[in-house]
């Protein structure tokens, strides 16, 4: 079993670096992600200012709107 996978890898051996650097990448954003929201980034008061500030919340559909609230 051992040997057939090692043996498939020279046909799907070019997808095992793409593999890599996407988990890399979604631990990176998922990591950085983490870290704006403990350091208060969506619930801060410039945050909703600037929010409130765009023409965001009036060019989303309405049934969206009451989570930008």
């Amino acid at each position: 079993m051992l040997s057939a996978f090692f043996e498939s890898i020279k046909y799907v051996g070019h997808q095992f670096p793409i593999a890599f650097l996407r988990i890399y990448l979604g631990y990176y954003w998922f990591h950085r992600a983490l870290a704006e929201y403990q350091d208060g980034l969506f619930t801060s008061q410039i945050f909703a200012d600037n929010l409130q500030a765009t023409e965001f919340l009036q060019t989303m559909p309405q049934w969206y709107q009451w989570l930008a609230t």
